[in-house]
């Protein structure tokens, strides 16, 4: 689609996946039980660990690091020998519509942060969730995803200095 259509193609192919990220995450929680008790943390550990074993049929090792913090490593992942590090970007699409989709079920904003993928030579993915405060900018992780789609363009004129 990039290659065909510029970045209207890229622009439709985003929107498409991250309502099938939005919907498969909203399925995923109407049909989702949890805890009453829970802080906004663990509530937001419990859902990603969902999203991670079901949606993506990831195995995680996941942990609380404080009250406004939570963090896990995918210790495998079906994509691992498939993917390049820059495929992933079409993962972080989907995950763009899971985060509204978790915005829209509990009014929180999240963002999370990845320092670490298998794609890249690491023996596990790592991810942090954080709150985020929304300062009326862009999400973080969809900033860095515009970054990576200009980034995809630059790839196809060779002039990309990140490989």
């Amino acid at each position: 689609m990039e290659e065909e259509f510029g970045e209207k193609g890229q622009t439709v192919v985003r929107r498409a996946i991250n309502k099938a990220g939005y919907e498969a995450c909203q399925q995923f929680l109407d049909h989702s039980e949890f805890p009453e008790d829970l802080s906004d943390v663990e509530l937001t550990s419990f859902i990603v660990t969902g999203i991670n074993t079901i949606l993506y049929a990831s195995l995680e090792k996941p942990w609380i690091t404080n009250e406004d913090r939570c963090d896990f490593d995918i210790l495998w992942c079906p994509h691992q020998d498939r993917y390049t590090a820059f495929d992933c970007r079409v993962q972080r699409y989907f995950v763009e519509g899971m985060i509204r989709a978790c915005e829209d079920f509990n009014g929180k904003k999240f963002h999370p942060v990845v320092d670490k993928i298998i794609p890249r030579g690491a023996d596990r993915c790592h991810f942090s969730v954080e709150q985020w405060q929304d300062d009326g900018e862009t999400h973080p992780w969809d900033k860095y995803s515009e970054e990576l789609g200009r980034r995809a363009f630059d790839k196809m004129k060779g002039t990309d200095k990140k490989k």
